[in-house]
């Protein structure tokens, strides 16, 4: 074996592993890092990233949420709005996964797309507040997949809604929290049939 494949083979592995502390402990989210990662990957191909760019997109698509296995279950698992506290708290898991996954030597930009995946367009976002091109190509496909397979799958506090439904809540804040280019993208998708996610149909 070469030491590339060496090198190849343990980066793997590394990844395999991550992938599995990533995987949710709510059943509500189970499959969520699959629908997103698949996602991305139909909504990168719009904007034509090259094939490589795609394989770190899906990678980081994989490992989004990573930073989660920091939040106390209990508040992943319940089932009333979030108190201020706990909202601030949730929102330090970009950070946690970007600290988890900092030192490893991927290819692609995986911990800072990880970072930025909750960047809005218009700077609103966290934990950084980046605007517009300060935020990764693939962080702001990223964050609109994200809200898709959200918006679309079932949680403890409310029903999944219809696929139409998380286009035109995505669509109406084009441009501010979002990327006009990607909402683009989504709405070609969706309208064409080619998307699907968490289970729900157009209607």
């Amino acid at each position: 074996m070469t030491e590339q494949k060496r090198v190849e083979v343990g980066l793997r592995r590394d990844i395999d592993a991550l992938i599995d502390q990533a995987k949710p402990r709510n059943p509500h989210h189970l499959n969520n890092q699959e629908r997103v990662a698949s996602l991305v990957c139909a909504l990168g191909e719009k904007p034509s990233l090259n094939v490589q760019t795609l394989r770190g997109l899906r990678m980081a698509a994989m490992l989004h949420d990573i930073g989660m296995v920091m939040i106390p279950q209990d508040m992943v698992d319940k089932p009333d709005k979030l108190s201020e506290e706990e909202f601030s708290l949730l929102r330090q898991h970009p950070q946690a996964g970007f600290d988890m996954l900092q030192h490893i030597n991927f290819p692609w930009p995986v911990a800072e797309i990880v970072l930025q995946h909750h960047e809005h367009f218009d700077g609103s976002g966290y934990p950084n507040g980046l605007t517009e091109w300060e935020i990764l190509d693939e962080a702001r496909i990223l964050l609109v997949a994200d809200v898709v397979e959200a918006i679309t799958t079932e949680r403890p506090y409310r029903a999944a809604s219809s696929l139409k439904d998380a286009v035109w809540e995505i669509a109406n804040k084009s441009g501010t929290l979002y990327d006009p280019d990607v909402v683009d993208a989504l709405t070609q998708l969706a309208s064409s049939g080619q998307l699907t996610t968490g289970g729900s149909s157009w209607e």
